[in-house]
C-alpha cells in the first residue's frame, strides 16, 4: 500500500475489529486501540479505508496473529523498518504495516477495493494546475471531505505561486495571507478561502522545479 501521506483526519477511537457494511473485517489482538484515519478516501483513483493501531504485541507475534487468522493466504515482506503483510479478501486487499514501537507494535491498517476496470476520472481532475505540471498524488477524503494533491512543475517556487495567486481569484478563491515569494525563494506558501472552503498551498523548490502540495478543506 502506498503510505497515505500528510493525513490528519482522525476520528473515533476504537478497539477490535474494523467494522463497515461494504468492508471486510480487519481482526487485531485483544487489547488493542486504535483510530480511524480515514473510514474512506479515494487515492488517486482508487477507494480505500484506512486505521491506526497500538498493539500491546511485538512485531514478530503480530505477524503470526495474522497469519492464523488467514493461515496461507498472507504474504509477509519486509520493507526497511517495516513488516508489511498482505492479504485479499473478495474485492478487496488488506496491507498491515507494522513497526516496533517499544514492547509492542503500531500498525497501519489499510484496506483496498479492487478496481475492475481502469478509473475514469484521471488524477489531478478539475484541480487547477500549471501547463505541463505532473500530479504525483490525488487524494480525496468522502467522510470528511477535503482533499490533499501532490505536484511538480519546472516552474520556480516563485513563478508556482504566481500562477495561483493570478488564476484562482477568478475561480472565486480569496487569498487571506501568503509568505514572501522571491525569485531566489526556495519554498513559500499562501492561503486561499472560498465559501466554506479553505486551501493552502505549499511551494518548495527541488527536482528541477517545484513540488506543489495543495490541502483542500471543508469547514
Amino acid at each position: 500500500m502506498r503510505r497515505v501521506v500528510e493525513v490528519a483526519l482522525a476520528a473515533m477511537l476504537l478497539a477490535g475489529p474494523v467494522h463497515a457494511a461494504d468492508w471486510p473485517d480487519v481482526p487485531v489482538p485483544k487489547g488493542s486501540s486504535g483510530q480511524w484515519v480515514t473510514k474512506h478516501m479515494i487515492n488517486n483513483g482508487l477507494h480505500m479505508r484506512v486505521s491506526q493501531h497500538r498493539m500491546q504485541v511485538d512485531p514478530q507475534a503480530l505477524v503470526g496473529f495474522y497469519e492464523r487468522q488467514w493461515p496461507g493466504k498472507v504474504v509477509v515482506n519486509e520493507v526497511g523498518a517495516k513488516t508489511v503483510v498482505g492479504h485479499a479478501e473478495g474485492d478487496h486487499f488488506i496491507t498491515i504495516e507494522i513497526t516496533r514501537d517499544g514492547a509492542g507494535s503500531e500498525a497501519q491498517i489499510g484496506i483496498m477495493k479492487m478496481p475492475k476496470e481502469k478509473p475514469r476520472q484521471a488524477m489531478g481532475a478539475g484541480f487547477l494546475k500549471p501547463a505541463g505540471a505532473q500530479v504525483l498524488n490525488d487524494i480525496q477524503y468522502l467522510d470528511n471531505p477535503g482533499r490533499t494533491l501532490s505536484l511538480q512543475t519546472a516552474l520556480s517556487p516563485q513563478q508556482s505561486e504566481a500562477f495561483y495567486r493570478g488564476r484562482l481569484p477568478a475561480q472565486g478563491w480569496k487569498l487571506e495571507r501568503s509568505q514572501p515569494c522571491g525569485s531566489t525563494a526556495t519554498s513559500c506558501m499562501a492561503s486561499y478561502t472560498k465559501a466554506d472552503q479553505q486551501m493552502q498551498l505549499v511551494f518548495n523548490r527541488g527536482g528541477g522545479g517545484t513540488s506543489i502540495v495543495a490541502n483542500q478543506i471543508q469547514q
